[in-house]
Parts: structure tokens; sequence; C-alpha cells
């Protein structure tokens, strides 16, 4: 069996994720707020597992933004970011550090019984972009079914940061709008969940959401925010923070993850049931 992903034409997404001004600029959006104070406010967010080059695009406003500032709060969202996400410089060590953390996992599960060297190649230009490198990173494994469904979960979920982030554009402007609507006051609150740490969210989802939905106290706001938010990519960031490969990522550090976007994936099935994938993936960073 053997499938190609192509990666769709960019479509440009801004994010709000921390802070009670980039939540209320977000929603001022409509009305006045600049262009320029938005970008000064926003934090990036992902779309959906098939859109990975929209993820892309709004990397890159980062990395603009990055390339301005010159100091980040301590453990703050913009410091991982810069640190994590979206690393400056030649050094791989934790990049080889998160696939090795995922070839120890998948063995301890029996999923995986062969994986060979990760290739990583010299960074590279992104065509059209000053600020940004890329190098493509290549590896194959044999794995159970189980095994391949557990890698490329976690391929899905690198370089989110907030739940912000795990949501589209069009997602959080419905959230926004509704709750403008519906109570004002309970603006605070959605800040909070939407700023929300994402591996913290997807070990206790309902409390996360609870908050939320007492700010509006109302069956039809909860009948729409379950609509809005169930969505796969959702879904995938919980089923692997309660497994033990989003438990190993946390617990050895290499938890956030740098973005890395499938490029293309070859399946081959094997005799004895199990399954060889070949993997080409695109790892970014910042020159």
């Amino acid at each position: 069996m053997t499938a190609l992903l192509h990666r769709p034409r960019p479509v440009f997404l801004l994010s709000a994720a921390a802070g009670m001004l980039m939540l209320a600029g977000i929603l001022l959006y409509r009305q006045t707020v600049s262009v320029r104070a938005l970008r000064e406010q926003t934090l990036p967010i992902a779309a959906e597992i098939p859109s990975l080059e929209r993820r892309l695009q709004l990397l890159r406003q980062e990395a603009e933004i990055a390339r301005q500032a010159s100091t980040f709060r301590a453990g703050s969202p913009e410091e991982s970011l810069h640190v994590y996400v979206l690393p400056r410089g030649g050094d791989v060590s934790r990049l080889l550090g998160f696939f090795d953390a995922l070839r120890d996992t998948l063995a301890s599960q029996d999923a995986l019984r062969a994986f060979s060297p990760v290739e990583i190649g010299a960074p590279g230009q992104v065509p059209g972009e000053e600020t940004l490198s890329v190098r493509a990173v290549r590896l194959t494994a044999e794995v159970r079914e189980q095994g391949l469904a557990a890698l490329m979960r976690t391929l899905s979920v690198t370089g989110l940061l907030s739940v912000a982030d795990a949501l589209t554009s069009r997602q959080r402007q419905m959230i926004v709008a509704e709750v403008e609507q519906r109570n004002p006051a309970a603006i605070v609150a959605l800040q909070r969940f939407l700023a929300a740490d994402l591996a913290a969210y997807a070990r206790d989802p309902k409390a996360y959401d609870d908050r939320l939905l007492a700010a509006l106290a109302s069956e039809e706001f909860t009948r729409f925010f379950r609509s809005v938010t169930d969505t796969p990519l959702l879904q995938n960031v919980e089923e692997l923070f309660h497994g033990p490969m989003g438990r190993a990522l946390v617990s050895e550090k290499w938890w956030p993850t740098q973005f890395v976007a499938l490029e293309a994936v070859d399946v081959e099935s094997m005799a004895d049931g199990w399954l060889r994938a070949s993997l080409v993936l695109n790892a970014y960073g910042r020159k």
C-alpha cells in the first residue's frame, strides 16, 4: 500500500493565544483594530491535520516577529515558540531526541521492531521566506498497525502549544462571536480556555471545558461548543497525552516539539503482518 501526502496551497492564518489583550484584539478586529496591532498581539495557531501548509504559513509570521524581538519572558508561550517550535541555528540534538523518544516508546509497547537511523539534511531556504529554514528528515520504521497510528498521531501535533493552536481560524472566530453575543463578560474565561497549555488540557479536557461552559451557563452554547471543538486534531491530542507516547514526551522534556510537517509516507505491508513505513518530513526552524 502506497500513499503520498501533498500539502495544499498555503492559507494565511492568525491566532489569539495568550493574554487578555490578545483576545480583546481579536474581538475588536471586526471594528477598528489595525493589522499591525493584531500581529503584535497574536501567537500561533494550527490548522486541521491535512492542512499542514497552513501551519507553515502562520509560523512564517511568527518567525518574522521573532526576528524583531530581542527577549522573552522565561517560560512564556513566546519563549516556547522561539526556543522549541521554531529553533534557531544548526543544533539538531533536540530533534533527534524527539525521534529517539518515539522509537523507544513504540518499542516498549511491542509496536516497533526496526527503526532506521534518522537522516537530517542540511538547512535549506524556504521559498519566498527570509526568516525560515527547513531540513529534510527521512526515516524508515517497521511497525505494527497501532504503532504506525501512534507515530502519525504524534507527528500531527508537532509545533502546537495551546488550545488555540489546535483550533482553526474559523473555529475560533465562531466561538468568539458566540461568546461576544451571549455574554461579553465571559471573555476572560474564553481567553483562559484558548491560552491553556495543550498538554495540560489534553490530560483533563473536561475541567477546562467546564470552566468555560460555566461562564456561559447555557445548554444551547454547550451544544454549539461541543459541535465546534469535536475535531480530529483535538481527538489526536487527547489520545496522545493519555497514552505512553505523550507521557514520555512530557517526562523526558521533549514537549513542546519542533514543527515537523509530513511531506510523504510510503507504507508497505510485509508478509508477516508488520508494516514498513518510509517517511519524508520537513523540520522547520529560524535562521
